[in-house]
């Protein structure tokens, strides 16, 4: 078994480990998600994931004793609250329990549109303000108590498949201060998700391996246990600036706790090599890594003009007005143009709208926000082409993406992967400047389009599940 660690939030975006997991799945290879996050009701975002719950092992339900534990219907009937409260449905299906002053003394919300299913039920005192909330699984049990002790400070109690109390977190101006275990041990969030992978390793079998998906929250808690083992191996899976790594300290990679860490490209093996290798007994290597998505069909994307922007998060060294203006000019050539454009920032996306709308681009440029990536997946399944404008190509999943797709990529000439993903053989290295020429010049050459499909062919042998897959299996010695 491969096990896939990740602190994955539960939001719209799927994560790396999520990813993998089918990339996993569809070479044949057993996989299962790890998480350890302490946000509850995981298992229905899993859902949103089309994930399902046996690919997956959370803290929650390994301590609260549920992984086995069958599902159940939990539906208002079994609330039992007063039939002396009037009861008034808001258009998001939220029942709020009303007393004879109008104070809504319980708010019950739903995972299910049919009202079957009960996600929370907040209890309100006389006075209207909220005290406690009973928090829900998506199999019908309780399985947290969430109470307000002050202004800065709350509680939350996990409850286990029996229905006792098992565990307090106590958090302070929303973060989470410490754990409160049964045995009256309290440890902080990292000590804690350190010592359940600590266990979780120590449990596993000989020939099982388990790969930190880049994740801060999971490569922290390393540095607070005695986790060292040759089945734990480290992914890379962000972006180098500045010769630093975002999240993660040096100490990471000189404490030699874990066996192997996995860089994405090339250049960036050489990089650490440089920096840790004298300092560290830890292994390093490079892999890259494929999404494995339901590929749509390539005449579907033939009948549109559709150029898929990855603008991260609206990066300074770009001049997006004067862009903007070319991108502008570009649909006046080729009328049956649309841009999508997608950025990993709210604050980024409200400013490429106001450009947008400055400029009357309305009918054929609209963005995209963070967290959308499941509307972005949709999106760039229906491309003809990709527009990375990230200062360095390291960051974009999408140039990954891309080349799985069969899609033209351009990115810009400071990107870290511009030698080893982009290349004339499926793309064009553009400055700035040149992004609309460019663009142009692989919508409307024949010439291209005939040598893309079959340089293509050639990018495939090396870049492709397959090759990932058994490229894992070798670095992992699985």
């Amino acid at each position: 078994m491969i096990y896939l660690l990740s602190s994955y939030s539960g939001n719209d975006r799927p994560n790396l480990a999520i990813e993998m997991h089918r990339m996993f799945q569809e070479a044949g290879v057993e996989s299962k998600v790890v998480v350890l996050s302490f946000l509850l009701q995981p298992d229905y975002k899993y859902s949103i994931q089309e994930i399902q719950h046996e690919d997956t092992l959370n803290a929650y339900n390994t301590i609260q004793k549920r992984e086995d534990f069958p599902s159940r219907i939990f539906g208002l009937d079994a609330l039992k609250i007063s039939p002396d409260y009037r009861v008034l449905r808001n258009p998001r299906h939220v029942f709020f329990y009303l007393d004879e002053q109008d104070l809504v003394r319980y708010k019950v919300r739903f995972y299910d549109i049919g009202h079957l299913n009960i996600k929370s039920v907040e209890k309100y005192n006389e006075d209207g303000t909220l005290f406690k909330t009973y928090e829900y699984d998506d199999r019908g049990f309780l399985s947290s108590i969430f109470e307000k002790i002050s202004d800065k400070q709350e509680k939350r109690t996990l409850i286990d498949a029996a229905g006792k109390e098992i565990i307090h977190i106590n958090y302070r101006n929303f973060t989470i201060q410490e754990v409160d275990l049964p045995d009256g041990k309290i440890l902080s969030e990292r000590a804690f998700k350190g010592e359940f992978l600590k266990k979780l390793i120590e449990k596993s079998d000989k020939d099982d391996r388990f790969l930190i998906t880049a994740d801060y929250e999971i490569a922290a808690p390393l540095m607070e246990t005695s986790v060292v083992s040759d089945k734990l191996f480290l992914m890379i899976d962000q972006g180098l600036d500045g010769g630093k790594l975002f999240g993660l300290g040096e100490e990471v990679f000189t404490n030699n706790r874990v066996n192997t860490v996995i860089l994405n490209t090339k250049k960036e093996l050489d990089i650490f090599k440089q920096r840790f290798a004298s300092r560290s007994t830890v292994k390093f290597v490079w892999n890259n890594y494929l999404p494995t998505l339901d590929k749509q069909s390539k005449a579907l994307r033939e009948k549109k003009s559709k150029v898929y922007i990855d603008a991260g998060a609206k990066g300074s060294n770009i001049n997006w007005e004067e862009l903007f203006d070319s991108l502008k000019k570009l649909s006046q050539e080729l009328p049956a143009i649309e841009f999508v454009i997608e950025t990993t920032s709210t604050k980024a996306a409200v400013e490429l709208r106001k450009i947008i709308d400055e400029r009357q681009m309305s009918e054929f440029a609209r963005v995209i926000g963070s967290p959308y990536r499941l509307v972005g997946d949709k999106e760039m399944s229906e491309a003809r082409l990709l527009l990375s404008l990230h200062p360095f190509a390291h960051y974009s999943y999408r140039i990954r993406e891309a080349l799985s797709y069969e899609i033209p990529i351009i990115c810009l000439p400071d990107a870290l992967e511009e030698g080893l993903y982009v290349t004339d053989s499926n793309g064009m290295v553009v400055s700035e400047r040149n992004v609309a020429q460019a663009i142009l010049a692989l919508l409307t050459s024949l010439d291209f389009q005939s040598k893309h499909i079959s340089d293509m062919e050639t990018i495939k042998k090396e870049f492709n599940v397959e090759n990932t897959v058994a490229r894992y299996k070798e670095i992992l010695q699985w």
